[in-house]
């Protein structure tokens, strides 16, 4: 008689010849390589997500002064009509910053009295005015802010439509001769009677085109146009950044204004106008309060040519320069 093998429930075989107790060493195999997949899967999601994080937020070097620098904005002063209790604050504000560009945006000189052909005086005070006093009272101005910017390295001068009465007058007083209106201009001309060439400044004439930029009077400088200005609208900012299409300080207007917006042809562009110097209620304008604002504007440079705008409001004889400066350091 063949002898019978007792078998354990352990070694009892199923219709596929697999006893329960390797299906069970089997299932904890399959367990621990899907806890092991699923920890090597969080460890790459965990990786995926550093790897964005690197992508995305990348860390830059920080810059030191040496790559930066610092360009002033010297917005419509006047000459003689400058305001005595915004002038000097913007002076003083020059000590605590280190300028190294300066842009003079025009209407620098006042050029009234007879020069103003086209303006009929209505007040005997307004007689007062000389040409004369204009001169030195600009003069006087442009030999402080450059004693306040000794290590300045290149000062820039645009025409405005107040310095260019002079070229107006000297064409009506040559009867459009060229040759004697080019002499007159030559003598009294802001060239010639705030000694430019002597002092350095490079005079941008609105009856020329320089670099390339095909609006007279204009200049780009790095990734900014800068010009005296080409509308003083409600919506001039707007209609400056369009018109140029690019980014622009404008002068001019009188009165501190700033809008940006992102095109696809020139991703994100603006246009700024830091106000005026010179006293807001003329006598001209004596029928209506002025809504001009006082200041001056900075722009802070990098090499690339990107820029920072600052436009500095000047209220009740202070600006927030100082309080700033203090807060950043």
């Amino acid at each position: 008689m063949t002898k019978q093998k007792t078998l354990s429930m352990s070694d009892t075989r199923k219709p596929g010849g697999v006893s329960d107790k390797e299906r069970i060493k089997r299932l904890k195999k399959k367990l621990a390589r899907a806890e092991s997949d699923n920890e090597s899967m969080q460890r790459y999601v965990a990786t995926a997500r550093k790897a964005n994080q690197k992508k995305w937020i990348k860390k830059r070097k920080t810059k030191t002064l040496k790559d930066d620098w610092v360009r002033l904005l010297v917005p419509d002063l006047h000459g003689s009509s400058m305001d005595p209790e915004v002038v000097p604050v913007m002076l003083n504000d020059l000590d605590r910053i280190e300028v190294d560009e300066i842009v003079l945006g025009g209407d620098i000189l006042e050029c009234g009295g007879f020069l103003a052909q086209h303006f009929t005086l209505g007040f005997v005070a307004q007689t007062e005015y000389t040409y004369e006093n204009d001169i030195a009272a600009t003069n006087q101005f442009l030999d402080t802010l450059l004693e306040k910017c000794p290590k300045v390295q290149a000062v820039h001068y645009l025409e405005g439509n107040h310095e260019q009465r002079v070229e107006k007058w000297a064409v009506t007083q040559a009867l459009r001769n060229g040759r004697d209106a080019q002499f007159l201009l030559d003598q009294i001309g802001p060239r010639k009677v705030l000694d430019l060439e002597r002092r350095g400044v490079k005079y941008y004439s609105q009856a020329e085109c320089y670099d390339g930029v095909s609006i007279p009077g204009t200049v780009r400088l790095g990734q900014c146009y800068f010009t005296h200005g080409i509308s003083a609208c409600k919506h001039a900012a707007a209609l400056h950044a369009e018109r140029l299409g690019g980014n622009v300080v404008y002068f001019h207007k009188h009165k501190l204004d700033a809008w940006e917006t992102h095109t696809v042809s020139a991703g994100q562009i603006g246009a700024w106008c830091p106000g005026c110097l010179c006293l807001k209620q003329r006598m001209w304008h004596h029928t209506r309060p002025s809504t001009w604002t006082s200041g001056y504007g900075l722009q802070i440079v990098s090499r690339s040519g990107l820029f920072q705008p600052l436009n500095i409001r000047i209220i009740d004889g202070q600006s927030m320069l100082a309080q700033f400066t203090r807060s950043v350091k």
